[in-house]
C-alpha cells in the first residue's frame, strides 16, 4: 500500500544504517551522532542506546543469532555489542574509516569494507570469529586487482592447466601433478574447477598418499530444519539427504542446485539410504512409516506401514533388491524391494538397533544396538554369524570395508572402533572426539576412515596406524552426519546447523608403475562375481554362473580406480576376471569366510541386566549389599504406616528455615505416627497481610513433613504468588492435564539439609479458593497435583 507503518524518532543527527533483527521484531540503526539505538517496531520505542564511538556510526548489522551486533565508524573502530547487557563484548581498531560491515549468514565471520586514501581506491577485510567471547580477530586485507593483472593471472594459470594436461597425455604423471600444484598456487585459482577436475582424473590412477589439506568447497542450503542422514551416488555427482524438516532432498554435486525435493512423511526423518546406482531410495521417519522412493523422478514408489514405533536405522543393498529396517520397538528384519515384502526377520539384540550397513557384495550386514554390541548377520539364512563385545556405551554408527573384511564403528563414549570380521576381533581403538560420535564411513581404498561428532569435528584415522591424520571444523552445530564420495577425494557432512557441506581432500598420490595384475584387486572381482551372479527369486541368495556386459566391466574398472587399483591395466584385469569367472562355483559359504564367534552363554540371561555381570560373584555382591541396605533403613526408620511413600523416612525438616511469623510454634503442634492434616478454625489467620481459611501441617513420625496454607479467597492467592515472584524470580511451571492443576515451584538447598526446602504455589480449578501454598521438605511431594518424578525428568 506504500503507507508509512511507523516512524522512529530519538536520533539527534541523519540516520546512516539500518538492519532487521533475525530473531525478534527488531531494528537496528546507527546515526551521525556516534549512537546505535535498538528499536521495537510493534510499539516504536528505543529499547536500548549503545554509545562509545568517538565519532559518526556509519554502519551497523546484526549477528546471524540475533544476540549481538557490529557497528563501524568514522574513528576506524570496530565494534561488537552484546544486546541483552548493552555492553560492548570486543574492539578492532583499523587505521581508516570503516564504511561498510557484513555479517555471514551462518558461521561468525564478518566483511569489512574500508574508506582507501589517495593512492588506494579501498580495502577489504574479512574477520573469523567476529561473535566468539573474547576473541581477538585475525583479520585479512585484500586489494583489487586491475583487470590488466587479473589477465594476466588467468593466463598463466591456463598456460601450466593445459601442460599439465599435456604431462598426463603423454604418461608423465609426476610431471603433470606437480604443473597442476604449481597452477593452483597462482592467487585466486587455488580451488579453481578446472584444476580439481584435472587432478581428480589422475589422482584416480594412484593410491592416496599423505593428506595435505581439507577446505570446505560447497555449502547446500535449503532445509528448514536439522539433516539427519546423507547418502551419496556411486556417480559421484548426486547426493541424497534427509532432514528434519520431514523431506529428503536431492542435490547435484556440481552445481549445488536442489534437483527434487521429496515430500510425503509427515514426520521428522532419522534415516534414509541409496543404492549404488541410484535408483532405490529408502527413508525412515518418526511417523513409524518406511518409504521407498524413485530419486531420479522423485515420486514415492511404497509406503510401509505397520511399525509400534519409529524407524531408527536402515540400509539397502548394492544392487537395491532389498532393505534392511531396524525399528525402535526391537525388529530388525529384511525387506525386499520395491515391494517392501519382510523376508526373515534378525534376532539376537537384546535392545533395538541403531546402526546398520551391509557389505559390498550385499551377501551379509553388521548392526550396532543400545546393548553395546555389533552384530554379523548372514543375509541368506538370517543367522548371526559373529558377536563382537567391546564398547563402552551404545553404538551410534557402524560401516563396513570395501573388501567386506573388517568394519569400523562409533559409539555415544566418542570412541571409533575397527573390529576384524574375519576373526571378529577388536583390531584398534581411535580416540579423539571430545563428545559422542554419531556417524562413520570408510574410505573406498579402506585405507582411511572418517567419524563425525557431537563437537563439530570430522576427523580422518588412519586405520593401520591409529593415527588422526586430519580434523576441520566448519558446522556451526553438531555434526549429524559424514560420507565419503565414491573416488575418496571429498567429503560430505550434515549437520544441525541445516546445510550439507562439502569438503574437498587434498592428497598426495603415491604415483606407482602400470602392472598387469596384483593381488589387492581380488576380492574387488570377487564381489563383482557375486553381484552378477544371478538371484534365487526374490531372496539374496544367488545361484548359476555371473553374467557381464561391457558396461559392467567399464564400471568395474572405474570402481578399481577408486579403490586404489587404477593402476593395474584394463587388459590384466579382464584376463583375470574371466579366469576367475570360468573356476567359479558360486559364493562362498558364510564359514569360509567368517569366523563364527558367540558369546558364552552364563547361567544368567544377560539381556535383563542394564550393564554386563562378568562373573556370578559380583551379582551375590549387588544383591547382599542390596538386602544389608534394606535390613538398616528398616532398623533405623522403622516400617511406616500404609500409603506413605517411602522417601518419607529419609525426609528431615528444620522449622528455622521458614519464615511464617503468624504461625504457633512447632512444640503446641499436636503429633502422630501418621500423616495427619491439623488446623486451629477460629483463629484469625493471615501471612503477608492476606487472610487465611486454614493452616494444615502433616506429620510423620513426629517430624514436620508439610505445612500448607489456604488463603480465603482466590484474590489473596493471586497476590502472595506476586509477592514470591519478586522475592524468589520466576521459578518452575508444572501443568497437570488431567486435573488442570497449574503450580509454580521453588527450591532450595541449605546445610544440613540434603533435599532441600520446596515452595510451591498451587493453582486448583476446583478449589473455592484458588489453591493453596505449601512448604515441603519431602522428597516427593505429599500433593498428587505437585510435579513429582515427571517434573525431575
Amino acid at each position: 500500500s506504500g503507507k508509512c507503518l511507523r516512524t522512529l524518532e530519538g536520533h539527534t543527527a541523519p540516520v546512516t544504517a539500518a538492519a532487521f533483527s533475525p530473531a525478534a521484531p527488531h531494528v537496528v540503526s546507527s546515526s551521525g551522532d556516534g549512537t546505535i539505538r535498538l528499536w521495537d517496531i510493534r510499539s516504536g520505542k528505543s529499547l536500548r542506546v549503545f554509545s562509545g564511538h568517538s565519532g559518526p556510526v556509519t554502519c551497523v548489522c546484526f549477528s546471524p543469532d540475533g544476540r549481538s551486533l557490529v557497528s563501524g565508524g568514522r574513528d576506524g573502530s570496530l565494534r561488537t555489542w552484546d544486546i541483552r547487557s548493552g555492553t560492548l563484548e570486543s574492539l578492532v581498531r583499523f587505521p581508516v574509516p570503516i564504511r561498510t560491515v557484513v555479517a555471514a549468514r551462518r558461521g561468525t565471520r564478518v566483511a569489512v569494507s574500508l574508506a582507501g586514501d589517495r593512492k588506494d581506491t579501498g580495502r577489504l577485510a574479512l574477520l573469523d570469529d567476529a561473535f566468539r567471547e573474547r576473541y581477538r580477530i585475525p583479520y585479512r586485507v585484500c586489494t583489487p586487482l586491475t583487470a590488466s593483472e587479473a589477465d594476466l593471472l588467468e593466463q598463466d594459470f591456463r598456460g601450466k592447466l593445459a601442460e599439465a594436461e599435456r604431462c598426463a597425455t603423454a604418461g608423465d604423471y609426476r610431471r603433470a601433478f606437480e604443473l597442476i600444484d604449481t597452477a593452483r598456487a597462482v592467487p585466486g585459482f587455488e580451488y579453481a574447477d578446472d584444476a580439481l577436475a584435472l587432478r581428480r582424473i589422475l589422482a584416480a590412477r594412484f593410491p592416496n598418499g599423505k593428506l595435505r589439506d581439507i577446505r570446505e568447497f560447497r555449502s547446500f542450503t535449503g532445509h528448514e530444519g536439522p539433516v539427519q542422514a546423507l547418502a551419496v551416488f556411486s556417480s559421484g555427482d548426486r547426493a541424497l539427504s534427509a532432514g528434519r524438516d520431514n523431506t529428503l532432498r536431492l542435490w547435484d554435486l556440481k552445481t549445488g542446485r536442489c534437483i527434487h525435493t521429496l515430500e510425503g512423511h509427515e514426520a521428522p526423518l532419522t534415516c534414509a539410504a541409496v543404492d549404488e546406482e541410484g535408483t532405490v531410495a529408502v527413508s525412515g521417519s518418526t511417523d513409524r512409516t518406511l518409504r521407498v522412493w524413485h530419486p531420479g523422478k522423485g515420486a514415492c514408489v511404497k509406503t510401509l506401514r505397520g511399525y509400534s514405533d519409529y524407524i531408527t536405522a536402515t540400509a539397502v543393498t548394492p544392487d537395491g533388491g532389498h532393505a534392511l529396517c531396524a525399528c525402535r520397538d526391537g525388529s530388525f528384519r529384511l525387506l525386499g524391494l520395491p515391494d517392501g515384502a519382510s523376508l526373515r526377520e534378525l534376532k539376537g539384540h537384546a535392545s533395538h538397533v541403531t546402526a546398520v550397513a551391509v557389505s559390498p557384495d550385499g551377501m551379509y550386514a553388521v548392526s550396532g544396538a543400545m546393548d553395546r554390541t555389533l552384530r554379523l548377520w548372514d543375509l541368506a539364512s538370517g543367522r548371526c554369524l559373529q558377536v563382537l563385545e567391546g564398547h563402552g556405551d551404545y553404538v551410534t554408527a557402524v560401516a563396513v570395508s570395501p573388501d567386506g573384511m573388517y568394519a569400523v564403528s562409533g559409539d555415544n563414549g566418542g570412541t571409533v572402533r575397527r573390529w576384524g570380521l574375519r576373526t571378529g576381533d577388536l583390531l584398534r581403538t581411535f580416540t579423539g572426539h571430545t563428545g559422542p560420535v554419531v556417524s562413520v564411513d570408510i574410505g573406498p581404498d579402506g585405507m582411511t576412515a572418517v567419524s563425525g561428532g557431537r563437537d563439530r569435528t570430522l576427523r580422518v584415522w588412519d586405520l593401520k596406524t591409529g593415527q588422526c591424520r586430519h580434523a576441520v571444523e566448519g558446522h556451526a552445530d553438531e555434526i549429524t552426519a559424514a560420507v565419503y564420495g565414491p573416488d575418496g577425494q571429498f567429503l560430505l557432512s550434515a549437520g544441525m546447523d541445516e546445510t550439507v557441506r562439502m569438503w574437498h581432500m587434498d592428497w598426495e598420490p603415491r604415483i606407482r608403475e602400470f602392472v598387469r595384475w596384483d593381488e589387492a584387486a581380488r576380492p574387488h572381482l570377487e564381489r563383482f562375481l557375486i553381484r552378477h551372479t544371478p538371484r534365487s527369486g526374490e531372496d539374496v541368495v544367488r545361484e548359476g554362473r555371473p553374467e557381464w556386459n561391457d558396461g559392467d566391466f567399464e564400471a568395474l574398472c572405474r570402481e578399481l580406480s577408486h579403490r586404489g587399483c587404477g593402476w593395474i591395466e584394463p587388459d590384466g584385469v579382464k584376463e583375470r576376471l574371466e579366469q576367475m569367472a570360468r573356476q567359479w562355483q558360486g559364493p562362498p559359504p558364510a564359514e569360509k569366510r567368517y569366523a563364527v564367534k558367540q558369546p558364552e552363554k552364563a547361567w544368567y540371561d544377560n539381556r535383563l541386566l542394564l550393564f554386563p555381570v562378568k562373573h556370578w560373584k559380583y551379582a551375590a555382591a549387588a544383591v547382599a549389599v542390596l538386602l544389608l541396605y534394606l535390613i538398616v533403613s528398616s532398623l533405623f526408620h522403622g516400617t511406616g504406616g500404609p500409603g506413605v511413600p517411602d522417601g518419607f523416612r529419609d525426609a528431615k525438616f528444620r522449622m528455622s528455615l521458614i519464615e511464617f511469623p503468624d504461625m504457633a510454634p512447632l512444640e503446641q503442634q499436636p503429633r502422630d505416627r501418621h500423616m495427619k492434616a491439623c488446623h486451629r478454625p477460629g483463629d484469625e489467620l493471615s501471612f503477608q497481610g492476606v487472610p487465611l481459611s486454614a493452616i494444615h501441617y502433616l506429620f510423620y513420625d513426629g517430624r514436620l513433613m508439610e505445612i500448607r496454607i489456604y488463603p480465603a479467597d482466590p484474590g489473596g492467592l493471586n497476590r502472595l504468588w506476586k509477592y514470591y515472584r519478586r522475592r524468589f524470580g520466576r521459578g518452575r511451571q508444572f501443568v497437570d492435564e488431567q486435573t488442570g492443576k497449574i503450580t509454580r515451584f521453588w527450591q532450595w538447598r541449605k546445610s544440613g539439609f540434603k533435599r532441600g526446602i520446596r515452595l510451591a504455589v498451587e493453582f486448583d480449578p476446583e478449589e473455592e479458593r484458588g489453591g493453596s501454598i505449601f512448604y515441603t521438605s519431602a522428597p516427593r511431594p505429599l500433593s498428587t497435583g505437585f510435579p513429582g518424578r515427571r517434573m525431575r525428568r
